[in-house]
């Protein structure tokens, strides 16, 4: 009896022992060890957007740990968190604490897509508020407008003769450059479009012409932006290029003024509305007035040099300008890209164009 009973004693203390053992050892292998998880903000940049990648770190309890991280990045060790977008390429990249490695990440850096911008085209219209026939081109600006807000005009007075009081909106270096170079101005009216075709008269049933000039879109971007008084101020335009521009280019920018009231000789059935007397309209309303030219009132156009003019390319002017107004909440800025070697017009041709009220911006009007 006695050897049983020592023998279920045995039993039972060895039982324990196992049990014990068996237990410790489950507890053991439930420790957690340490893990880590790298992750980015964004997963792909353009290296023209001035933006970077900011890298966070965190551990096996989704506890921030980026602070006590070294990142890697293509196995090259980084100061701080975050990867500029500059160089184009793809970049691996991973964090260590210790000896504890991270998963591992791809971040690309990408070129910035070529952009284009919204083409519009020029309506220069040489008048005077002595001719009796322009108001028919005033008219056909008026009828195109309310087809697109893509073609932008510019009126450019002209005095008759030698008398300057037969239109105080007189431009004459504007007039003596497009009658010394354009052969087809013999007297006015007379529509310019876009600097490459006369507007085929009668102008108003061929609203058409300058419509039909309407490109998709522009390798010419043009932002304007302006700090304009009563009679001085500042205009700043930027160009961009979307190619390489083969041939030579230069920039106008006019001021012009709207809502300018004032006598206009008319002779043509476009304004029955309007009450005349002796085919005088006493109270008409002159719009798009080209006040000056703050390029130094070269209209034929001052070169941007051929380094600027390419894929990406950019140039900045700044033009301190005076002029007359009337309101200056009635001006308005219009910037326009000409090829410098004249066409058959005898100008050259207007490459794109925008136009932006007095004190405030407009920026690249970019397209698809």
């Amino acid at each position: 009896m006695k050897n049983k009973h020592f023998l279920k004693t045995l039993i039972l203390s060895l039982f324990a022992t196992y049990f014990f053992v068996a237990c410790s050892s489950d507890d053991d292998s439930s420790a957690t060890q340490m893990s880590l998880t790298i992750s980015s903000d964004k997963g792909n940049l353009t290296n023209q957007s001035g933006e970077h990648f900011t890298f966070t770190v965190v551990n096996q309890d989704e506890n921030n740990v980026t602070t006590e991280a070294t990142i890697y990045i293509n196995e090259q060790s980084i100061t701080g968190n975050t990867l500029a977008a500059t160089e184009i390429g793809s970049y691996e990249v991973y964090a260590k604490i210790d000896e504890v490695k991270s998963n591992t990440i791809t971040v690309t850096v990408s070129e910035e897509p070529i952009q284009y911008y919204q083409h519009k085209v020029l309506v220069e219209d040489l008048t005077g508020t002595w001719c009796q026939y322009c108001p028919r081109i005033t008219k056909a600006i008026e009828l195109t407008h309310e087809q697109t807000d893509r073609v932008i005009s510019a009126a450019i007075h002209a005095k008759y003769g030698s008398d300057t009081s037969s239109d105080p909106y007189d431009y004459p270096q504007a007039v003596w450059a497009y009658s010394s170079n354009v052969p087809e101005l013999q007297g006015f009216p007379f529509g310019g479009v876009n600097r490459e075709a006369v507007w085929a008269y009668p102008e108003p049933e061929n609203i058409n012409q300058p419509i039909d000039l309407l490109q998709d879109r522009s390798p010419y971007g043009i932002a304007i932006s302006s700090d304009l008084g009563s009679t001085s101020g500042t205009v700043d335009i930027t160009f961009k290029f979307s190619e390489n521009i083969s041939t030579e280019v230069a920039y106008v920018v006019y001021i012009v003024e709207d809502g300018l009231i004032n006598f206009q000789v008319d002779t043509t059935p476009y304004y029955p509305e309007l009450e005349k007397t002796n085919s005088v309209i006493m109270d008409f309303e002159h719009n798009y007035v080209v006040r000056t030219a703050a390029n130094n009132h070269d209209i034929v156009g001052t070169p941007i040099p051929s380094e600027n003019t390419v894929e990406r390319g950019e140039y900045n002017v700044s033009l301190p300008v005076e002029y007359e107004s009337e309101n200056v909440e009635n001006l308005r800025v219009i910037a326009f890209v000409v090829e410098k070697e004249a066409s058959s017009f005898g100008l050259g041709k207007v490459l794109n164009v925008q136009t932006a009220d007095a004190n405030t911006s407009i920026d690249f009007e970019v397209v698809d």
